[in-house]
Order: C-alpha cells, then sequence, then structure tokens
C-alpha cells in the first residue's frame, strides 16, 4: 500500500514499501471530494468515477523493502479496486453488469509471503476460490467449536466483539486443531455483561477485544465516543494480565456505503479514524495492540460478502494474532501455560 504524507500547500506525498525492484501496477483512487471526520454524511465518490490513474498504470520501484510479508499474483494482471454497482444483491450478483465490478474470484490468483511459522499452517490449507463455500459454511456462529461456549474450563483464547471475532477463533480452531479457542459474542462494547466479564477474567489466558463494525455501521458511533466506551471496558478487565486489542478490518466499497448520504460508513477513511484512536487507548491503558493492517491492506477490497475478511486473509490475520498471543510457539494439543 502507499504511505502518504501530507504536506502544504495542496500536496500529498506518497512512498510505496515493495520486496522486490521492478515495475508494479497501481491504482489510486478518490474516496471523497471532501471528508470530515465527524461528519457522518460524507458522500463517497462514485466507484465509477473515483479512479485517478489511468487504466494500467505502472510503477518502477527501484529499491526493495524490509515488509513482514506481502501477497503476490500468480499472474501479471492489474488489480482495480472492487465496488459494488447500485441493485447487485440476491440473483443480480452474477449478472455481467454486477460481475464485471463486484465479483472477488481474480483475488484466488494470490497467495501470501512471510515468516516461517505462519506459512507452514498456511500452506497446509486449501485457500483456492473453490473452497469459499467450505470455509464460509465452518465460519458460521451456528457452527463449530466454542471452548468458552462449549466448556467450564480454561481457554487459550478468548475473542471479544460479533462475527469477526467469533470468526477469529472459529479459524483458529480449525487451523490449530486446538479446543482451547472461544469467544464472547457482542455487537457493542457496552453490551458485554459484567457476568461475562469475571467468566473471562477467571477462564480466559488470552482476551483478543475486536470491536468497531457495528459501532460504525449501525450504531453511527463517533470515534471519540467509541474511545471513551472502550476505555470503560479495559478498565473493568484491568486485572487481567493479557489483554489484547486488534485494528479494526477494512470493509470493501458496497453499495450501503456508496449511496449518498450513505447507510453504512465503514469505509478506509472512517475505519483509520477508528484505528487511530483506538491505538491511542490502547497505548493510553498500556494494553497491548495487534494492528494486522499491513496484512489486510494489500486485499482490502476483497470480502466475497462485502463484509467478512476473504477467507484467504482471514487465514493469515488470524494466525498473526495468534502468533502474536503466543499460540504458535506451543505444541498443538498442549495448552498455553
Amino acid at each position: 500500500m502507499i504511505k502518504w504524507e501530507f504536506r502544504e500547500p495542496n500536496i500529498i506525498l506518497g512512498k510505496y514499501e515493495a520486496p522486490f525492484p521492478g515495475y508494479y501496477f497501481i491504482e489510486i483512487i478518490g474516496l471523497f471530494c471532501k471528508y470530515e471526520t465527524n461528519d457522518l454524511e460524507n458522500c463517497l465518490i462514485p466507484g465509477q468515477n473515483h479512479r485517478l490513474t489511468a487504466d494500467r498504470a505502472e510503477i518502477l520501484v527501484t529499491n526493495a523493502s524490509p515488509v513482514r510479508g506481502f501477497w503476490m499474483s500468480k499472474q501479471m494482471v492489474p488489480l482495480y479496486t472492487r465496488w459494488q454497482p447500485e441493485n447487485c444483491r440476491g440473483t443480480e450478483i452474477t449478472t455481467p453488469r454486477c460481475a464485471e465490478y463486484g465479483s472477488a474470484e481474480h483475488f484466488d490468483r494470490y497467495s501470501f509471503y512471510t515468516y516461517n511459522k505462519i506459512m507452514d499452517i498456511y500452506n497446509e490449507h486449501d485457500t483456492s476460490f473453490a473452497m469459499q463455500g467450505r470455509w464460509r459454511h465452518k465460519w458460521d456462529p451456528h457452527y463449530g467449536w466454542n471452548c468458552f461456549r462449549d466448556t467450564k474450563g480454561e481457554c487459550d483464547l478468548c475473542s471479544v466483539g460479533s462475527s469477526h471475532s467469533n470468526r477469529l477463533h472459529r479459524i483458529v480452531t480449525e487451523l490449530l486443531g486446538t479446543q482451547k479457542s472461544g469467544g464472547v459474542r457482542s455487537q457493542f462494547p457496552q453490551e458485554i455483561s459484567m457476568e461475562s466479564i469475571e467468566s473471562m477474567k477467571a477462564r480466559c489466558k488470552n482476551i483478543v477485544i475486536g470491536y468497531g463494525q457495528h459501532d460504525i455501521a449501525f450504531g453511527k458511533t463517533l470515534p471519540e465516543s467509541f474511545a471513551d466506551q472502550m476505555r470503560e471496558l479495559l478498565y473493568k478487565l484491568q486485572d487481567h494480565p493479557r489483554v489484547f486489542g486488534r485494528s479494526v478490518n477494512y470493509n470493501p466499497l458496497g453499495d450501503e456505503k456508496l449511496t449518498c448520504p450513505p447507510t453504512d460508513n465503514r469505509n478506509p477513511a472512517f475505519i483509520d479514524d477508528y484505528n487511530n484512536v483506538m491505538e491511542q487507548v490502547y497505548a493510553e491503558m498500556e494494553r497491548p495492540w495487534i494492528d494486522t493492517r499491513w496484512i489486510v491492506e494489500p486485499l482490502w477490497d476483497s470480502a466475497v460478502d462485502w463484509n467478512h475478511l476473504h477467507y484467504k486473509v482471514e487465514f493469515v490475520h488470524s494466525l498473526f494474532i495468534a502468533d502474536q498471543i503466543g499460540l504458535l510457539d506451543v505444541p498443538l494439543g498442549q495448552s498455553v501455560a
């Protein structure tokens, strides 16, 4: 991804981090004509008009940068930003008009490369597009194992939040073959009960908090108000030794984000506002913050259902979080000491 530096007057400098020198496809899009952090009626530029660069634009990278990991395509084909045209839901999804801009099949040609602890597990699983139905079924909240729900014993991982967090612990269960992964599901940080909090303190060795999606989409909560809610939750967990936060995942440009005004504010800029304030809150509360944006950003628009991460991205995302809390250093089948 490009890292932007804003300079005066009216100058923006973009810097790339690339693992190899050479020619790279580049696309720059405009999201807004004008953006105000606390304006929930900011209208996105329509998908058919947002590209600023020419078709098949390229950039020559002369110096490689050290990176923790990267996505690489099997084909030298441009990857344009995916967006959902109006009325492209239900049976309309596969029509040529909708598939041209909204299909996620082209992400199948990408694979992830990073350090061995993650790669060894990632390569054991079939992440092809043909397997999407199987993985989607496994991540459904009504199926699968949940250590926190299905036992009364200790759990190595308790993920807290709604569907994105629910999928996190199910993927860890599947990929690591563990029975010690579970979670507490609630849509908003203020909804979680003191009973659940006290139970987590007693039973969960690692708590990973992942709120934000519902606050942005349905609560219409401004970043600073969300930060206050998260401070209150972290205060309630202050006597637990291992509480982690994770960055809010990006969502593609679905039709509900492209309406004007939007009915869903989960656009990249607003999610960045959330992540920026949350990183500050976790630093202030002296809690670890797991930033997964280096994994998610390159394929930020790949969610097949326009909401949850593409299953390939979810695999890496979940394994990285598991590594950050120490689960990849433990032989499979054992619990964290």
